[in-house]
């Protein structure tokens, strides 16, 4: 009983030191942590989410307020943000690395499926976005938002004019499906993440990387000498909220998350589409040579692929079939 009467008047004269000083407690700012793959705001996906939480505070009237963390800053693995966000570890997650945590989502990642921007856009407003919610809400997770970079190709230590030059070489890859692409011209896929490409280039650890001109490309660009433009994908990265944390919001600001994190995902798209070419005449500048994809290569690796989009889904089970099919239906495939 005491310490219920302590407890209650050490709450009571909070309550008036809050007041004296013109603090609501009801109204005391949520904290967020915010946590993305993203070692640099060198990438646009890191940049905006630090601007986007400069901005929380007042656009939700001081009712949350946002801490951007950048990829290696927290002791959470990147393949392990689904699950973190979901464990309520943090709040808002930017999950690149899903496939381990829903790994129906790996569809869209089959590697020669998707080979275009128009193609991407509509696979994921027609199957990815329903089915990842779906997913995500299944875990305790409200997606919010998703973006793309533009598609994958190869930056090489060595020069490169066809993919047989890649044969016998250690590639860094993003996923399974990607060293099913790189195994099919008889290189050596290395799978590893973010953070750990930059050391694993000046080390010799790999020959090559997968990357986006506008992702990777950007950031490694310095470390390499070619680039060979073909790859096996498109990698998108999904925004997700925990979604107890997210219902506690006001719906007030609940509409703002919403709002600024689905409108970051479209400007992180759109801006990064858009600075291809510029980066592309940067890294030729600093001199690497850029080699266009050579049709004979594509055609074998599109022919090559097929059985892995099969294989994949066999093994992942009957709800990756009805996700893969209905891609295949929707590209024509």
């Amino acid at each position: 009983m005491k310490n219920s009467i302590k407890e209650m008047m050490k709450y009571s004269s909070m309550v008036l030191f809050c007041t004296f000083l013109g603090i609501s407690v009801a109204n005391a700012a949520t904290k967020w942590s915010a946590y993305t793959y993203a070692p640099s705001v060198k990438l646009p996906s890191a940049a905006h989410l630090e601007k986007m939480a400069s901005e929380m505070s007042d656009a939700t009237g001081g009712e949350l307020e946002l801490q951007a963390n950048l990829g290696g800053s927290l002791p959470i693995k990147v393949p392990d943000i689904g699950q973190a966000v979901a464990d309520g570890v943090i709040q808002l997650g930017f999950d690149a690395y899903f496939q381990g945590f829903i790994p129906t989502g790996a569809a869209q990642r089959m590697p020669m499926l998707i080979v275009n921007d128009t193609e991407y856009d509509l696979a994921m407003l027609k199957v990815m976005m329903p089915h990842m919610k779906k997913k995500y809400a299944e875990a305790g997770i409200t997606l919010l938002g998703s973006y793309t970079y533009p598609l994958t190709v190869t930056y090489s230590r060595s020069p490169v004019t066809r993919l047989s030059d890649l044969a016998g070489r250690k590639i860094r890859v993003l996923s399974q499906a990607g060293g099913e692409f790189v195994k099919a011209f008889d290189g050596v896929p290395v799978n590893m993440s973010t953070p750990e490409v930059s050391t694993s280039l000046q080390q010799g650890v790999v020959d090559a990387i997968h990357a986006a001109t506008a992702g990777g490309g950007q950031l490694w660009g310095p470390l390499v000498d070619h680039k060979y433009e073909l790859g096996p994908n498109y990698v998108n990265v999904y925004l997700i909220a925990n979604t107890e944390a997210y219902e506690a919001l006001s719906d007030s600001t609940k509409a703002v998350v919403a709002s600024m994190v689905g409108m970051l995902g479209e400007e992180v798209k759109l801006k990064m589409r858009a600075s291809v070419d510029a980066i592309n005449k940067q890294h030729i500048e600093a001199g690497m040579t850029i080699t266009a994809a050579h049709p004979d290569d594509v055609a074998a690796m599109q022919a090559a692929m097929i059985p892995v989009w099969n294989k994949w889904a066999d093994d992942t089970g009957d709800e990756a079939k009805d996700v893969l099919a209905d891609l295949k239906e929707l590209l024509g495939r």
